[in-house]
């Protein structure tokens, strides 16, 4: 699975039709109380996001190496993309593709292309 969308590089440069990929997701454990009362705790999933930009499919195909790395230390993106999500450990959906889905409710992905 693959996002295609346009990729800027700098001001001047655009490569349309981007080819953007999941290559990892990071996954961290949380406990929160449920009640200060009996100090019950839950616990959550926090996923973070790490994608590849290839200029293309093919050139991902081909084994080239991605034009830029998008991920949560990135400051350009974090208002219009969120690199984090809870993951729902009881979803029949695997982790990658609540991944993907969450991408597709960001600003940044929202008109994104499934490939």
């Amino acid at each position: 699975m693959a996002l295609i969308k346009n990729y800027k590089i700098g001001d001047d440069y655009e490569i349309e039709n981007a080819y953007h990929i999941i290559d990892s997701v990071s996954l961290v454990k949380t406990i929160k109380k449920i009640s200060e009362v009996s100090q019950e705790t839950d616990s959550e999933y926090i996923a973070s996001i790490f994608i590849h930009v290839f200029p293309s499919k093919a050139s991902r195909n081909n084994g080239s190496k991605p034009i830029a790395f998008i991920n949560c230390a990135m400051h350009e993106y974090a208002d219009i993309l969120k690199f984090k999500f809870n993951y729902n450990i009881s979803d029949t959906e695997n982790l990658v593709s609540q991944a993907y889905n969450h991408l597709k409710t960001t600003e940044y992905y929202k008109d994104a292309v499934e490939d």
